[in-house]
């Protein structure tokens, strides 16, 4: 009698592709998602109301 592994060999085959493409995701999104933010502390635009003269800019404040 005999047993044929072939899905079996081909199924291991697809788990090891899918854990390979998903290796460092949690990561990855972290740092998809903050990137916004650290942009918009670098590069921040004045507000109308920054610019109108009444309100002197929000300072910006450090990460550290």
């Amino acid at each position: 009698m005999t047993t044929d592994f072939s899905v079996l060999t081909d199924l291991v085959q697809k788990w090891k592709e899918v854990i390979t493409a998903i290796d460092g995701l949690p990561g990855r999104i972290h740092k998809e998602l903050m990137k916004p933010l650290r942009d918009e502390g670098r590069h921040r635009h004045p507000r109308k109301d920054d610019m109108d003269g009444a309100h002197p800019p929000a300072p910006l404040r450090s990460s550290g």
